[in-house]
């Protein structure tokens, strides 16, 4: 197998024109367009994609795939519950993102792409402390996994519209989650659930790293990942590839630690403590199949820089 190699940036101009220099002198063929606020809530969906086929009109990829917009942090659990396809107040992101498969098809049709295209959404399953419970965590996973299958239907028929291949991807959670706490898809057996129902997977390197230190090391400090621990007591690299590797569409390349708490995820890489000389040649080993594998440069996903 091969690991197709994408770069990740904000759906913004200048990120864009910066990526594309960088795209032209690493040979990067891949592009994951992060969707961001205020942007994807004051423009449409066209006025977005016109800005990616501007810069890019002229450049070969390989590989497109879009995450559905998010806040770097959440101020409280009113706000992060509605960017959480898990939440009941979760269908304003639930529109958004169906607006996001629109223009991942104006884009890939633009720019003639032939290959999958990615859609990366999580369920996180924000609680209030008082509701931290299995019966929670099953109401929020019901909830998050209807929600997933509607927009693998919503993304199945703009694929038979227009064709192209539209994909609905189910991205692994770190740990910590700032202000408010999550239940869900800590363990690689939680985003394997969908997978029945058509939908792929992306692990982030980041995530997993952190979640394996905590299993190790931590207790009692994030209330979410305490409960995910209960119901799999054991959590590894090897183990996690091997539930994935029938699903994985998708890996994000970042680094993490020592520690497991927020300031220690997505590094640039090189920056923590992330095993790259084992996963790598694993993923390699246990795959039949290629995967795309995007940098997440300079928290890619939190640093408009």
């Amino acid at each position: 197998m091969k690991i197709k190699r994408a770069v990740k940036c904000a759906a913004a101009k200048e990120q864009l024109e910066v990526v594309l220099e960088i795209a032209k002198k690493a040979g990067l063929r891949g592009l994951e367009i992060q969707e961001i606020l205020p942007l994807a809530e004051e423009s449409s969906f066209e006025e977005r994609g016109e800005i990616i086929i501007e810069v890019f009109k002229k450049y070969p990829l390989n590989s497109l795939i879009y995450h559905f917009p998010l806040k770097p942090t959440w101020a409280d659990i009113a706000e992060g519950e509605r960017f959480d396809l898990a939440s009941r107040e979760g269908g304003y992101v639930f529109n958004l993102t169906k607006d996001t498969i629109k223009e991942a098809v104006l884009v890939g049709e633009a720019l003639e792409v032939k290959t999958e295209i990615p859609i990366i959404v999580h369920l996180f399953g924000f609680a209030k402390p008082n509701q931290i419970t299995i019966g929670e965590r099953n109401q929020k996973l019901e909830l998050g996994e209807k929600r997933l299958k509607e927009l693998k239907e919503i993304a199945d028929f703009y694929s038979q519209k227009s064709g192209l291949k539209l994909v609905i991807i189910r991205e692994n959670n770190p740990p910590e989650h700032g202000k408010v706490t999550g239940l869900l898809d800590f363990h690689p057996k939680d985003i394997i659930r969908t997978e029945n129902f058509g939908i792929g997977t992306n692990l982030d390197f980041a995530h997993i790293w952190l979640n394996i230190l905590y299993w190790e090391n931590g207790k009692g400090e994030l209330p979410g990942p305490d409960l995910s621990k209960k119901i799999y007591p054991e959590i590894s690299l090897e183990k996690t590839v091997d539930v994935l590797k029938s699903s994985l569409k998708l890996i994000h390349l970042n680094d993490a630690g020592p520690g497991y708490r927020q300031p220690f995820e997505g590094l640039e890489i090189g920056k923590g403590n992330f095993p790259y000389s084992f996963l790598i040649p694993l993923i390699c080993d246990k795959l039949e199949k290629d995967v795309i594998g995007t940098y997440e440069m300079k928290h890619g996903h939190e640093d408009p820089e």
